[in-house]
């Protein structure tokens, strides 16, 4: 009797489900981050405009690295108890890591990445 070709399985997305290997690589690249920078900033956003995050990329290229998306990969990676924190003091973080947010490793001050921040997310 011939094959039936109605028990197909049609995928309708060809995107890979992320596996353990590239976790374990964002991991490090957070702690690697946490090593080479001295001040980390929890950012959170709405209605976030592609333009805005790209020209505030492109002015902190050089002198920070940027983190959005999976909380809970960021908060594995800083530590989510005091027993298991990457550095001293940084499991608190995990409790402003929540909605719509990234952060944004970089050796500048805060006053300079808040006028970035601010007057890039605010102009139209």
């Amino acid at each position: 009797m011939p094959k039936s070709k109605r028990n197909k399985v049609i995928h309708t997305s060809k995107v890979q489900k992320k596996d353990r290997e590239w976790k374990d690589g964002q991991v490090e690249k957070v702690r690697e981050a946490i090593d080479q920078y001295t001040k980390v900033f929890v950012f959170e956003y709405d209605h976030f405009r592609n333009e805005t995050f790209k020209e505030l990329r492109d002015e902190l290229k050089d002198d920070a690295q940027i983190f959005m998306g999976s909380k809970k990969l960021w908060r594995v990676a800083i530590g989510k108890t005091e027993e298991d924190e990457y550095r001293p003091g940084l499991h608190q973080l995990g409790e402003y890591l929540g909605g719509f947010c990234g952060m944004i490793f970089t050796n500048l001050g805060m006053r300079y990445c808040f006028e970035l921040w601010f007057v890039g997310s605010c102009s139209r």
